[in-house]
């Protein structure tokens, strides 16, 4: 049975293969040097006679990718809805920002700065703990604490911090090691569903806790707020 099942799965799959790569029945049309266009698509039962496919509703989910990078992932919206900020030591940083900006339906933009007071800052630790909304905020996935400066020497070390990185840096000026000598700024950052397609999230709400410290003294901790929808 097993043997039957995967050869039923290999056919399934070239006869699907098969039937959408002709404009008999489907217009799609695939051009190695112009725009993928796929028009008019229509499902068919026969499509899937190979493939049998339980009553039900289904959600295909289709995650694209080139040159060994992702380009398209099926996250129809990822944004902002609260931001909480707390500093813990004023005489060494305080919050002059700390705000979400609506720029569209779709769209919120997260803004803050960091005054720094004690420069230059070479000692850096960094705890992120993830949190899921399910009767309260719970802990989810992810909790780790790391020396920030280290982490910037090596990022590929922690996979967590290198995914949120690869997208905060574009909007901040922590994109350098160690040390930092002027306020801490992140400019006006707005999430998008490819951030995260190495780390896909499931649809709900969502707590991201920073705790920022340095020469091992917590000094702020800021709580970012989400919501994600498949």
């Amino acid at each position: 049975m097993k043997t039957n099942s995967k050869k039923n799965r290999v056919m399934g799959r070239i006869c699907l293969r098969n039937r959408f790569k002709t404009t008999e029945d489907v217009k799609v049309k695939l051009f190695q040097d112009n725009d993928i266009i796929v028009d008019e698509l229509i499902l068919k039962p026969q499509y899937l006679a190979l493939l049998p496919v339980p009553a039900g509703e289904y959600r295909v989910k289709i995650t694209v990718g080139a040159y060994n990078d992702w380009k398209a992932v099926p996250v129809s919206l990822i944004k902002f809805t609260n931001i909480k900020c707390k500093t813990l030591d004023k005489s060494f940083a305080d919050f002059g920002n700390c705000k979400l900006k609506a720029l569209s339906r779709d769209e919120v933009a997260l803004s803050l700065r960091v005054n720094l007071f004690e420069v230059p800052v070479n000692n850096v630790s960094l705890n992120v703990e993830l949190f899921k909304k399910f009767n309260g905020y719970r802990p989810f996935l992810f909790n780790k604490t790391v020396d920030f400066c280290e982490f910037l020497r090596n990022k590929k070390r922690v996979g967590f911090f290198d995914i949120i990185f690869k997208f905060l840096e574009a909007y901040s000026n922590i994109n350098h090691t160690c040390p930092y000598n002027n306020d801490i700024i992140v400019d006006r950052l707005i999430l998008k569903p490819q951030y995260f397609v190495l780390l896909p999230l499931p649809e709900g709400e969502y707590r991201l806790k920073i705790a920022v410290g340095a020469y091992n003294d917590w000094k702020a901790i800021v709580n970012v707020f989400l919501q994600v929808w498949e």
